[in-house]
């Protein structure tokens, strides 16, 4: 039957697209008044410019890729589609890359399970979307009596230009107008056809995938840019985590989304939505690692206060934490998340904490006492439950957290032989502290320790699960430590050095960029990572303006030549 030759093609298809390399790097020179030329390390061109390389400095460009719909992308773009009651069937898992799905989308292939999959789901999504002459209508906007009414190719073009991110092409239209008539004809029911044509579009590499390959620069030989469609989708799905809206596809029709300016006035805009609150709350989610909270293990007799539910209540107060920052105090310093007073509890953190309980179950917000030892990023107990073992504390795995995820710095590993076991408590090595000093006596130990442990002293008033604490096993508690050569006693303090730390809000940008293109930054990035991070500085640290002009940034506008 046709429809199994159809997707014998998707298979085809989707099998030779998830390679994902369109095109190799290529070396983008700045040039007078172009996109990529930066006069104070800033501007690109002019007001209407982006962040490019940084002076002389050519861009690296990295290649056009495919990018699968992530699980969370693949939902709401059905749902946006036929409505938020659509059942969306399971299909391939996201993978992470670098702790995000939006470089495993990119770089992990679709396995043959995965295009059953997709097959599959695609028929169910179209049969609950005809389920009823009222909702086939609707979505229809007209009531065909055969597949030769004028109104199923209207149809066809506007449904396709949503599901696809782009116009059909006039063949593309003449062939699911084919497949349309085919099966109406076989089945003896018009509806019957446009339920399977529709299946068809959402089965093809055009939905599944973001097809983003580029178009010769005109302004450069030596670079693709992205076109307006393809910068409209690329837009959408960091911002929204779906499809395009009209107006974002009306805005792709003509030259607006091919200007650094046209862009960020498009991402202005969708930064004020609900949907933009959601997908950047995700890029934090994954930024931090939140989901291993949801099932967080703690053991129960070392911490009586650990229950099934402390976990998710951490990253319930982090995820509000952030979210508050970033867009109920939009002309908050970011920077402030390190050591803010402000934050959100349930009933079981509050006890936890040691502040008074809201007045009801559900999370409320609350100033944390200044006077003491709590606040910020630092002071979180998801960030410190997270961070360490089922029985005890780690300052290894918070100084190494906080090297890798907030200063962007590489720690080394350990070898394969070399003993990680550390001594046991004793009468002279009653704390923590005491027992890793001892253990990095140890030559093969002090490569690695000696880049975290120092860092993560500082937050040894923290048990395992985050609760505050003087003592130790009776002895007192020493949270002094290092931070590259400057010293400084307890959380707070270290908060106050990453928080004039340029590295922290490098590596904030860094992360930021990652996440959007899909790709780690690469050496030839450097200089844009450089100027993205000066104009960050300048905007007083706002990460709404941060995030605009990530996106406006020659990285993500543009790719190398094939």
């Amino acid at each position: 039957m046709k429809w199994r030759l159809l997707g014998g093609l998707f298979v085809a298809s989707v099998t030779t697209a998830c390679v994902g390399d369109i095109g190799a790097s290529s070396d983008v020179s700045p040039g007078p008044g172009g996109d990529s030329a930066l006069d104070d390390g800033m501007n690109v061109g002019g007001s209407s410019g982006s962040a490019g390389s940084g002076g002389s400095q050519p861009v690296r460009l990295a290649a056009a890729r495919l990018s699968r719909l992530t699980t969370a992308q693949y939902k709401n773009a059905v749902r946006d589609l036929f409505g938020a009651s659509i059942a969306v069937p399971v299909t391939e898992p996201d993978d992470e890359e670098d702790g995000y799905t939006s470089i495993g989308a990119v770089k992990t292939p679709l396995s043959a399970r995965g295009v059953e999959q997709y097959d599959a789901a695609a028929l169910i999504i179209a049969h609950q979307a005809f389920l009823g002459a009222q909702k086939r209508e609707s979505l229809l906007g007209c009531a065909p009596s055969s597949a030769a009414d004028a109104c199923i190719r209207t149809f066809i073009e506007k449904f396709g230009r949503t599901a696809w991110r782009r116009p059909l092409e006039s063949i593309e239209v003449d062939q699911f107008v084919r497949l349309t008539t085919t099966v109406a004809t076989t089945f003896a029911d018009v509806w019957i056809g446009l339920e399977y044509m529709v299946a068809a579009l959402l089965q093809s590499p055009y939905f599944v995938y973001r097809v983003e390959l580029g178009e010769p620069d005109p302004s450069s030989p030596t670079r693709r840019r992205y076109t307006a469609h393809e910068m409209a989708t690329r837009l959408s799905f960091v911002l929204t985590q779906s499809i395009p809206d009209t107006l974002l596809l009306d805005a792709a029709q003509g030259t607006q989304l091919l200007t650094a300016d046209g862009v960020r006035a498009q991402a202005v805009r969708l930064l004020g939505t609900d949907r933009a609150r959601d997908a950047v709350m995700r890029f934090f989610r994954e930024y931090l690692g939140l989901e291993r909270l949801d099932n967080l293990v703690k053991d129960a007799r070392t911490f009586p206060r650990a229950s099934a539910t402390l976990g998710p209540a951490m990253r319930g107060e982090i995820e509000r934490a952030m979210a508050s920052l970033v867009f109920d105090r939009k002309g908050s310093d970011f920077r402030n998340v390190l050591d803010t007073h402000s934050t959100f509890v349930n009933t079981e953190l509050a006890k936890l904490y040691g502040v008074a309980p809201p007045s009801g179950s559900t999370f409320a917000p609350v100033e944390l006492p200044v006077a003491g030892q709590r606040g910020g990023l630092l002071g979180f107990a998801g960030f410190l439950a997270m961070n360490a073992h089922a029985t005890i504390g780690s300052p290894t795995l918070r100084g190494k957290f906080i090297q890798e995820h907030l200063l962007c710095q590489t720690v080394p590993l350990p070898g394969a032989d070399v003993n990680t076991t550390l001594p046991q408590a004793s009468a002279s090595q009653r704390t923590l502290r005491q027992r890793l000093e001892e253990h990095r006596k140890n030559p093969e130990c002090i490569a690695c320790h000696a880049f975290t442990d120092p860092i993560g002293f500082g937050l040894e008033h923290f048990d395992g699960i985050g609760a505050y604490r003087d003592t130790e096993n009776g002895a007192a508690i020493d949270a002094t430590g290092q931070l590259d050569g400057k010293a400084f006693d307890g959380a707070l303090e270290l908060a106050g050095l990453l928080k004039t730390n340029e590295k922290f809000a490098t590596c904030v940008v860094r992360q930021l960029y990652s996440h959007s293109v899909g790709h780690r930054d690469a050496d030839g990035e450097q200089g844009l990572i450089t100027a993205l991070a000066e104009r960050f500085r300048r905007s007083a640290f706002r990460f709404s303006d941060l995030v605009v002009e990530v996106l406006a940034s020659d990285g993500f506008r543009y790719a190398a030549v094939n």
